[in-house]
């Protein structure tokens, strides 16, 4: 590896860990991802019927909260948040969005979120001021903070991040039972699984499984336990970060990549410095020269926000990398 990757890595390693929780997961690299047990999941998700306010449920850090009212005045300190609660309720019902949800490389809903009123990030001191009566926080926002603002009262609940696309549509139904919409949410699920259902099928007529890896600017990439392995495994194709990784998301060398040999690689469109010019060094470096996707002219960039969402629109990033993969069945 040449001095100026080496000086790259080493500047972003620093950055790493606050692009994965912005990105909430590369969409697969989930940030602090947490398992549960299928015999857990059923006491998290909503219930069968829909039951009137005040709603008491366990939150994805296992704390017992309770909901007195149908909330008007919700805060969201996640991107993933921002997208389902976005799509679910009115942005009149939205107190506040995190600082990113406008941004449209890391979200789907930033024209919507530019009619919410405020944004924040974690400060509590601002969080209260703007007398939220629901706040949803994920498993990697600061503990203290969200123990502040139980501290004043205000219902603060948890929602995990997963592992997979299935369990997008629990995130879903469980935000919706927070809010009191679960009709709308049904909608979503349905069109989300209708799409997959279709994508997947299409896919199935391919001959070859593309062999496909993910390389991002900081020098990482998506293993097995990350979305963007659900992602590839649902577009028709196979993700090697899952042998190359023991983690979800984790570093990868040049070395590595070119042992791995991949036939498709993806990067994201991320860069702290200058996006264009990284894609442009990267791609044409000289040890990749003789790796498949590189002699082929398949290193694509996939737009983040398709790749790192834990909504419903992560099946725009599956349509994505399908598209890439196998060309002649997905339009």
């Amino acid at each position: 590896m040449d001095s100026l990757i080496r000086t790259r890595m080493r500047t972003r390693r620093a950055l790493l860990t606050l692009v994965f929780a912005l990105a909430a997961l590369l969409a697969g690299c989930g940030v602090q991802t947490v398992i549960v047990p299928e015999a857990e999941r059923a006491t998290r998700a909503a219930p069968a019927e829909t039951a009137a306010f005040p709603r008491t449920l366990t939150d994805g850090a296992g704390n017992e909260v309770t909901i007195p009212q149908k909330p008007e005045r919700i805060v969201s300190l996640t991107l993933g948040t921002d997208e389902i609660l976005l799509s679910l309720v009115a942005p009149e019902r939205v107190r506040a969005v995190t600082y990113l949800a406008s941004d449209s490389i890391w979200t789907n809903v930033s024209e919507i979120a530019q009619q919410v009123e405020h944004t924040v990030q974690s400060d509590p001191e601002q969080i209260i001021a703007l007398e939220p009566d629901l706040v949803l926080a994920a498993t990697y926002n600061n503990p203290d903070h969200v123990q502040l603002l139980r501290d004043a009262g205000i219902p603060v609940v948890v929602v995990l991040l997963f592992d997979s696309i299935d369990r997008v549509a629990d995130n879903i139904r469980f935000v919706a039972h927070l809010t009191g919409d679960e009709e709308r949410a049904e909608a979503l699920i349905a069109a989300m699984a209708a799409r997959l259902e279709k994508v997947e099928a299409l896919v199935a007529e391919a001959e070859t499984k593309p062999r496909v890896l993910f390389y991002s600017s900081f020098g990482s990439s998506a293993g097995k336990g990350s979305t963007f392995s659900d992602i590839v495994r649902r577009a028709g194709g196979i993700n090697l970060g899952d042998e190359a990784l023991e983690s979800p998301f984790g570093e990868i060398s040049l070395e590595k990549i070119v042992e791995l040999n991949p036939d498709v690689i993806i990067t994201d469109e991320f860069a702290p410095e200058d996006n264009a010019k990284w894609q442009e060094s990267f791609s044409n470096h000289p040890a990749l020269a003789n790796v498949n996707a590189k002699r082929n002219g398949m290193i694509y960039t996939v737009p983040a926000r398709h790749l790192s969402t834990v909504s419903h629109h992560i099946v725009e990033g599956v349509y994505d990398v399908a598209r890439l993969l196998h060309p002649d069945l997905v339009e």
